[in-house]
């Protein structure tokens, strides 16, 4: 999951184009239906990926307290979260719902 964030950043690009949401990473993340591990490693190569592009992340060699996201870089992390967003509203419903689901059923079983 972590190399498919990378390729989404990839094919994006600094800002979300609109053949973006044509592309075959994009088809698979909105096909998929992503657990809270999942979606942990897809954001996690994401970033990565953007913090290794140095026209949107400055690292330094001296010291981490000097490293910074530039103006561009903040776009395109703001970007590729709203893209993930909906695949972590998803999880989280899915996940409220197998929980609703399990204490129905745990009070069923009580009654009995």
């Amino acid at each position: 999951m972590q190399r498919l964030g990378a390729k989404i950043v990839r094919t994006c690009g600094h800002s979300v184009s609109q053949g973006f949401y044509v592309s075959a990473a994009f088809q698979k993340v909105k096909k998929s239906k992503m657990n809270r591990p999942t979606i942990k490693d897809l954001m996690y190569g994401g970033v990565v990926e953007l913090m290794r592009n140095r026209q949107y992340y400055y690292s330094s060699e001296v010291s981490s307290n000097y490293n910074y996201w530039t103006d561009e870089g903040k776009q395109a992390l703001a970007d590729y979260m709203n893209l993930v967003a909906g695949k972590m509203w998803e999880a989280e419903q899915s996940d409220l719902d197998a929980r609703a689901r399990e204490l129905v059923l745990k009070e069923l079983r009580d009654k009995n």
